[in-house]
């Protein structure tokens, strides 16, 4: 049995994909298939995509139906033991995958898998994310992911790996979804499995790609319900953390994009008892101010240097 089915959704990615795929093809572990889903790009993806013709990548052309039915396209077909997820414009270095079979082999109690990683800007500068991890093991299980993930996400999708067979007990992608789809997925998966997770960064997050929330549309797209998780786990205190969190981050993009409506539906579900004070205050603040103040976090952030409410 094989032992990776990279999965890579593509949807008018035809600048970054091909450097995507090439970072799959020199990975040092070879036992993996690539299973390439055109979701009905409009630009040149599918050419760029036809140009692969390996043995061990399949390509699977659709009719757009959005990330998550891709995603589920791609798992269906897969003959992986492990499906690790690759977004069309994220890179990864060359032993991504040899670390993540070490997790597999190294935590049989895991059926999650992640690994550290670093965002990448146009101009090559890489800055770590802030994790709400600390820990001097290279190797680990996670004991709560939910509060690892309080800062920014302790994996993106890219990042991000599992065993097939929990897609029985979890269900797939809920197809739904148009944003935050990996959010709601993370929750399910990591209220039943344990994840095995390693501090070495070994993908690029791409800050600067097309298709991005960040773009002003974020009030469009169709957001997860998130309630339903709480109300089905009142006593669990770092998953009602993260969801609030979770909901903060969305109201201030919402304030900035002046989508008055949804920022105020957004709010009125917030318990600002879950902000520290630094996000409370920057909550209160009026949207001009906001999108001065990401402007300004952009810049430094590009030069290697991260400002947060943390």
């Amino acid at each position: 049995m094989i032992r990776f089915s990279v999965i890579i959704p593509v949807y008018n990615k035809a600048n970054f994909v091909a450097q995507t795929i090439q970072s799959v093809l020199a990975q040092s572990f070879t036992d993996y298939e690539i299973i390439l889903i055109n979701d009905g790009s409009t630009d040149k993806s599918l050419q760029v995509l036809q140009t692969f013709n390996a043995s061990n990548i399949r390509l699977i052309n659709q009719e757009n139906q959005g990330l998550s039915a891709a995603r589920n396209k791609g798992i269906a077909a897969a003959k992986g033991k492990i499906i690790a997820l690759l977004d069309a414009d994220d890179l990864w270095e060359p032993q991504h995958l040899q670390s993540l079979y070490e997790l597999s082999q190294k935590f049989p109690e895991a059926q999650l898998y992640g690994t550290a990683y670093a965002e990448l800007f146009s101009d090559g500068t890489r800055v770590p994310p802030k994790i709400n991890l600390k820990t001097a093991e290279p190797q680990l299980l996670i004991p709560d992911f939910f509060e690892a993930s309080l800062f920014q996400p302790l994996v993106p999708p890219s990042s991000f790996a599992f065993q097939k067979n929990i897609i029985d007990s979890t269900g797939g992608f809920d197809t739904q979804i148009t944003c935050f789809e990996d959010v709601d997925f993370y929750i399910r998966a990591h209220l039943k499995f344990k994840m095995a997770y390693t501090t070495q960064a070994t993908m690029l997050y791409r800050l600067e790609s097309e298709n991005q929330i960040t773009k002003g549309r974020l009030h469009r797209m169709q957001m997860p319900n998130l309630q339903s998780y709480l109300n089905e786990n009142p006593n669990h205190k770092s998953l009602h953390t993260y969801i609030h969190r979770h909901w903060y981050f969305t109201c201030n993009y919402l304030k900035t994009e002046g989508a008055q409506e949804h920022y105020k539906a957004m709010r009125n579900k917030l318990d600002t008892r879950y902000l520290n004070p630094q996000q409370r205050l920057l909550l209160a603040l009026p949207a001009p101010f906001l999108r001065g103040l990401r402007s300004f976090k952009n810049r430094l952030l590009k030069k290697g240097f991260r400002v947060t409410s943390f």
